[in-house]
């Protein structure tokens, strides 16, 4: 569980894996906040890929954030 915010560092979601919400926005409802980006999980050099969808994220404190899908 993380407590605090580390700049330049990669964020990860609960499962250990790297957040995928680039260019995203953040909503507030029901006591939880949502966070929807672009997954950019598939997109490589030269892939052709600029995305591959968008990714939710949902979190009670803004730290740590579960992947909804």
């Amino acid at each position: 569980m993380q407590t605090s915010i580390k700049p330049g560092q990669i964020w990860l979601d609960t499962e250990g894996k790297r957040i995928q919400a680039h260019a995203g926005s953040i909503f507030y409802e029901n006591d939880t906040f949502y966070w929807y980006g672009e997954n950019k999980g598939k997109t490589t050099p030269g892939s052709g890929i600029w995305h591959w969808g968008v990714r939710c994220y949902s979190s009670k404190d803004l730290y740590n954030w579960q992947d909804e899908g």
